[in-house]
């Protein structure tokens, strides 16, 4: 039983990780997007 309880939280551990990367890609291409346009304009 241990060893399942440390594989969820192993697995929750690196969702949360993908998740966290997943939104840094984002936030690194709205500031990208964001500047283009205000050196465009």
């Amino acid at each position: 039983m241990v060893v399942i309880k440390e594989d969820k939280y192993w697995f929750f551990t690196h969702f949360i990780a993908d998740r966290v990367a997943v939104i840094s890609q984002v936030d690194v291409f709205f500031y990208f997007l964001v500047t283009t346009l205000c050196i465009i304009q």
